[in-house]
C-alpha cells in the first residue's frame, strides 16, 4: 500500500498493467488496535487514523488492474469491499528445501520463542503482553522454561529481573538458526492483518506453534497450530505441548507437511503467472 501513490506516475510512463501485491489491509490493523485500547483519546484517535486508511484504500484498489492478496481471509476483505476487478490469493512461500529442521538434542530447560520486528505496533502489543501477563503463570506452571526474544528494534527492557526467565537476543543474523534451536514458538497478535510469514516459516521447521486466532489468519489451523486467544489458553496449550513431547512432534510434523503442499514457491508463481497473463 506504501508504494500506491506512484501509480499515477507508472500510468504516465508505462501501459503495463499494476497489479497491487497486498499484505493486509491497513485500516483493519489500525481498526483492531482502537478495539483494543482502554484509553479513550487513543481510541478515538485509532478510529480516525483508521477511517482515513479505509478511505484511502477504497480509492486506490479501483485505480489499479488485479490484486494479488496474501491470504483467503484478506481477499473475503477485498470483496466484501465491493471490489469488482480481478483478485487472485498468492501467499507468501518458500522453498522447502532451505528450510531444514534441525535434530533436537536433549536440553534442560523448554525454550518457548517469539520471532518478529518490534517496530511493528501489532508485535509489540503482543509481546508486551505475552511477557506481562501469559509468561509469569506459564513459569509458575512449568519451571523448567525460558522464552527467547529475537528481531529488530526489541526494547531492552524485555529482560531484567522484573522478566525472569526471558532472553533477549535482539536482531539475530539467521532466522533458520535461531528458531531451530528453539522448541516451541508463540504468536500472540491481537491487531494484524495477513499472514504471518514467521508462522510459515516456523511451521516450514516443524515447530509446535501457539497462535492467536489473528495471528494464524490466512493459516488453515485443525492439526498444524493450536489456537490461544487469551491468558488461559496459551497456558493450557503450552503445558500441554511441554508434558507430550510425542503430540508436540507430530504437531511440527504436520505443520511442514502442510506449508510443502501450500506453501511451495513453484505453485505460487505458477499460478500468480496464469492471473497476470489470462486474468487481467
Amino acid at each position: 500500500m506504501f508504494t500506491t501513490p506512484y501509480i499515477q506516475t507508472i500510468r504516465s510512463y508505462s501501459s503495463a498493467k499494476i497489479v497491487l501485491r497486498s499484505h493486509n489491509l491497513e485500516h483493519i490493523i489500525w481498526k483492531r488496535l482502537a478495539n483494543e485500547t482502554h484509553n479513550p483519546a487513543k481510541k478515538i484517535y485509532l478510529n480516525l487514523l483508521s477511517n482515513q486508511l479505509k478511505k484511502y484504500e477504497l480509492n486506490v484498489i479501483n485505480e489499479v488492474d488485479g490484486i494479488a492478496c496474501i491470504s483467503v481471509e484478506d481477499e473475503k476483505k477485498y470483496q466484501s469491499l465491493d471490489y469488482q476487478k480481478p483478485i487472485i490469493c498468492a501467499p507468501f512461500g518458500l522453498n522447502i528445501n532451505e528450510y531444514t529442521p534441525a535434530e533436537k538434542k536433549p536440553q534442560e530447560k523448554i525454550r518457548f520463542f517469539h520471532l518478529g520486528a518490534m517496530d511493528w505496533k501489532p508485535n509489540l502489543e503482543g509481546v508486551s503482553w505475552l511477557v506481562e501477563n501469559v509468561w509469569p503463570k506459564i513459569r509458575k506452571e512449568i519451571t523448567n522454561v525460558e522464552l527467547h526474544l529475537a528481531g529488530k528494534n526489541m526494547p531492552n527492557w524485555f529482560s531484567g529481573e522484573k522478566y525472569e526467565g526471558i532472553v533477549n537476543h535482539k536482531e539475530v543474523e539467521s532466522a533458520i538458526e535461531f528458531m531451530n534451536n528453539m522448541d516451541i514458538m508463540l504468536v500472540p497478535l491481537f491487531s494484524a492483518g495477513g499472514i504471518r510469514v514467521k508462522i510459515i516459516e516456523g511451521m516450514a521447521l516443524s515447530k509446535p506453534i501457539i497462535s492467536t486466532s489473528i495471528g494464524a489468519e490466512g493459516i488453515e489451523h485443525n492439526e498444524n497450530i493450536k489456537i490461544a486467544n487469551n491468558e488461559d489458553e496459551f497456558i493450557i496449550h503450552a503445558k500441554s505441548l511441554v508434558n507430550d513431547f510425542e503430540n508436540a512432534k507430530k504437531l511440527g510434523q504436520q505443520a511442514r507437511a502442510h506449508v510443502s503442499n501450500l506453501y511451495d514457491n513453484e505453485k505460487i508463481v505458477d499460478n500468480l503467472v496464469k492471473f497476470c497473463k489470462h486474468s487481467i
